[in-house]
């Protein structure tokens, strides 16, 4: 978080609030709703803060289950 939006990660903050850019923090939102709507995929998205280098990255998403979510199936 710190190289991409200057920002140290904190415990129980949301990843969305550390975002300035609006337009990078709905491609984000998108993605984690994605994700945790279970969803695999990988995409590659430009991200990074107005005072800091935008950079490429390539994201992979994939979601975890836990035991007692696969038993129900």
């Amino acid at each position: 978080m710190k190289a991409v939006w200057g920002a140290d990660i904190q415990r129980g903050k949301s990843k969305l609030s550390y975002i300035g850019s609006e337009k990078d923090k709905n491609k984000a939102k998108a993605n984690f709703d994605r994700a945790t709507a279970g969803e695999e995929f990988t995409l590659i998205e430009h991200y990074g803060d107005s005072n800091l280098p935008r950079v490429f990255y390539e994201i992979f998403c994939s979601p975890f289950y836990h035991e007692k979510e696969i038993l129900k199936e």
